[in-house]
This record gives C-alpha cells, structure tokens and sequence, in this order.
C-alpha cells in the first residue's frame, strides 16, 4: 500500500474507533485480547451486546492482528475501537477463521482500515455459497446492509504471519466443523485459537464433515499449548475437560447413527430417538442437536 493510501486507512480506522463503541474485550495473556460472544440467536438484543460469537486480536510490535470480525460491520468497528484502546499500532490482519455468518460480516470495517483478509483456501467459495441467505438474514433480522468481503490472503496449509517479534502460525484444517477452518497458534504465548473447531458448553454445531472433525480433535488434543480459545463458550476453554466432551459428544453419536442405520431406522427416526439425552447437557442444544443428527446421518448413511 502507497504511504498516502495507508495514512488514510489509519485516519479512517481513527475515526471509526472514536466513533464507536469499544468491545468489552480481556486480556487472556501478554497482548492477547478476546471478547466473549453472547449466547443465544443472533437477533438485535445478542449484536448490540456485541454478537454470539468468540472475537478478538493478537498485538505485535509492528502491528495487529484481529481474528474475525463479528456479525456485523457495527460489531467490526467495535472491535477495532477496542484495539485501539490497547495499541496504536496499524491493524495489518483480519483472519477469518471459516464461513459462519456470526464470524465475518463486521470484515467490512477491517478492509476500510487497510489490514489484509487472510482465510483458508476454499473459504472465498464457502463464503459466496452462503452470502445471499446471510445477507438476506442480515437485512431482514438485524436491518443491517452488510457487505460481503473476501479474503485476498488464503492458506493453502500453512502460512507464517509476522507481526513484529511475534509469529503466528495458521493451520487450513480439513473439512470438520465446516469445509474451510483455519485455526491460528500465537507461539509467543502458546495461544491456539481454535475458534469454532472448538466448542465450550455451546453445543459443537456441524456443517462439514464429523469424521474430519473427530480426526482434528483428537490430533490437537495431543497438543501442548497453554490455552485454548473456543468459538463459543468460556475463553481459554477448560483443557483438556472441553475437547474431550466434545470428541466424546461428536463420537456418540457417530457411533449410534451407525447403529440407528444397520436397524434400518428412517433418517426421521434416528433424529428424535439418538442421545436425546444430550438436548439437556449443553447451551443451545435445542438448536444445534438435530441438525447434528441429520448431517451426521447424510455422511454415514452410504458407507461402506
């Protein structure tokens, strides 16, 4: 970027975070900041609060990186009004950790103020196949006239990002919660931001593969990071109580929709009958249950 095109960027970040309101975000460790979402549906009350999903940024010495951007390009602004309480430094970064309308509409805010998108290699398409509905949504919902913005920056596998004596690293995963998850590691704290890949009390909601998603769990939870940030839910997550309720919860039910398949049960009736029990045992689970059930039935129904 030309200095006079990044002086103006700066100025116009200036000016959005004075105009907004900062996003009530904690400190998790040196130069980590996360802002805990809200639960409940994404409705007017849940956005003006700052939205359901887990947001934040990593500060450097050169500059900043956010890790999404929130439902909305209200909820954008906040989040840079909240960096630029903690650092005057330029925001180089969005990362968009997958395609989920409550991570990636406030990108808008973050491409005016001059930072590059970065997001898996295949999040441009998973995006753009979500985008009317979303939009849609958002406009009918929310009366919010968001913007669609795709990443420009995309991580084949993995993709180093230095933001002045503090590296991250960002992993593309395959497909699990969705089809383009990335998951960033700050190695100067031995933060892992897993964003949704990750659940905490908010029951895990699949819209990818559940059999990638168990094979991804269970290699991270081999990994020896200090803290884990999930998408929802408690930041840092309980670890490794979190994952492990997670893998348990995803493998239950892999295990009887198999069974509900092998006894020729209808796709309608495993999905009134399977761990109905789990409906009372996590947030949401009204929502995300039998929706879990119907896609974990689509991918197990031909196999071998």
């Amino acid at each position: 970027m030309c200095p006079w095109r990044l002086a103006a960027a700066l100025l116009l970040a200036h000016g959005l975070a004075a105009a907004a309101e900062p996003l009530p975000v904690r400190e998790l460790a040196a130069g980590v900041f996360v802002y805990q979402g809200q639960s409940g549906d994404i409705d007017t009350a849940t956005t003006a609060a700052g939205g359901t999903a887990n947001i934040g940024f990593i500060a450097g010495e050169r500059c900043v990186a956010a890790i999404d951007s929130g439902v909305s390009r209200a909820v954008g602004e906040r989040l840079l009004a909240a960096i630029r309480q903690h650092s005057a430094k330029p925001v180089c970064y969005l990362i968009l950790t997958h395609a989920h309308i409550d991570h990636v509409f406030g990108a808008a805010a973050f491409r005016d103020a001059g930072a590059t998108l970065v997001g898996h290699r295949r999040l441009p398409v998973s995006l753009s196949a979500r985008a009317r509905t979303y939009l849609n949504f958002l406009q009918r919902e929310l009366g919010d006239t968001a913007e669609l913005v795709l990443p420009t920056l995309l991580v084949e596998d993995r993709l180093e990002l230095d933001l002045g004596n503090r590296r991250l690293l960002l992993r593309a995963l395959p497909t699990g919660h969705t089809d383009a998850d990335l998951i960033v590691e700050d190695a100067a704290t031995g933060t892992l931001w897993l964003s949704d890949v990750l659940f905490a009390e908010h029951i895990p909601a699949l819209d990818g593969s559940i059999l990638g998603w168990i094979a991804s769990l269970v290699e991270l939870r081999a990994r020896d990071g200090i803290r884990f940030i999930p998408g929802h839910g408690p930041a840092p997550a309980p670890w490794p109580e979190a994952i492990n309720r997670q893998i348990n919860y995803l493998e239950r039910l892999v295990r009887e929709v198999r069974t509900a398949i092998k006894q020729r049960r209808t796709i309608q009736e495993a999905v009134d009958s399977v761990a109905s029990d789990e409906l009372t045992r996590w947030v949401e689970a009204d929502r995300f249950h039998r929706r879990n059930l119907t896609a974990t039935y689509a991918e197990l129904e031909w196999e071998d």
